[in-house]
Parts: structure tokens; sequence; C-alpha cells
């Protein structure tokens, strides 16, 4: 008997996808439930130990796809919330991919210890914030002393 991979597609009151796989024969083989669509978060917790975070900008130009080791989501560039990340321990990772632009949403929130690779550009974050928040005056740290 061959073993069907895929067993039904489901959609949560959301609108998000999900598929349900079957491993084997019988109850204790039931499989897991894959989330085939991105949710739209503005926040994320990483674990105790060291995490994997990616962001890139998606292919729309309008959307921060993150991703944490095995999760992932989306959220609007310029969503008023901005993006928080949440490290709870260990020295997280964030990898930043500039295939579609800058991956750094208008507002950046990081609560832990973080080591970001990838950057590209002259003083990108200064960039960002000078042009997306002049008004909360964090943009005076990107100006030349006087």
């Amino acid at each position: 008997m061959a073993r069907r991979p895929a067993q039904r597609l489901v959609v949560d009151g959301n609108g998000n996808f999900f598929l349900t796989t079957r491993t084997g024969g019988g109850a204790a083989n039931a499989g897991s439930l894959v989330r085939l669509t991105p949710p739209t978060l503005t926040s994320f917790r990483g674990s105790t130990g060291n995490d994997s975070i990616g962001l890139v900008m998606q292919s729309d130009f309008t959307h921060v796809r993150w991703t944490i080791n095995n999760d992932a989501g989306q959220m609007l560039r310029n969503d008023a919330a901005g993006l928080t990340a949440v490290g709870l321990g260990g020295n997280d990772i964030i990898t930043l991919d500039y295939t579609n632009g800058s991956p750094l949403p208008a507002t950046l929130h990081l609560d832990g210890t973080f080591t970001i690779g990838g950057i590209q550009g002259v003083d990108p974050f200064c960039q960002r914030i000078a042009r997306n928040r002049p008004q909360h005056g964090v943009h005076q740290l990107c100006q030349p002393s006087r």
C-alpha cells in the first residue's frame, strides 16, 4: 500500500492555509500540520539558546519576511508597530537578505543579545531611521558630530 504524504488542505478563520500530513497507518501516525501561508506577525520570540533569524524584503516590496529557526512570518514594511524580536537568552544572529532591497522594517525593536550580519550600504540603519522615523529624534545619532 502506498503512503500518501498529504492528507488534506485546511483553511483557518483568518484565511491561512495548512496541510495535514500522514506518515503511516493508524492514529498514532497521524502526522503533523504544516502552515502554507506565512502569518502576518509583528513580533516573535527566540529560544533560550542561540537562534538564527533572517529578514528579507518580499518581491511585492511591501512586506518583510522574517524567519526564526523553523518558523516564519511576514509583516508590512511600514507597519506602525514595527517588528519586535525578543531573544530570551543566547546570542541570536540576524541575517539581512538584500535580494529585493533593504529588508529592514520601518521600526525594529530588539530585546536581547543580537549579532547582525549581511549589512549593506553606508550607515544602513541611519538611513532607515532618518527617512522613516525622524520625529523620534533617534536620527540624531547618525548626524556628524560638531
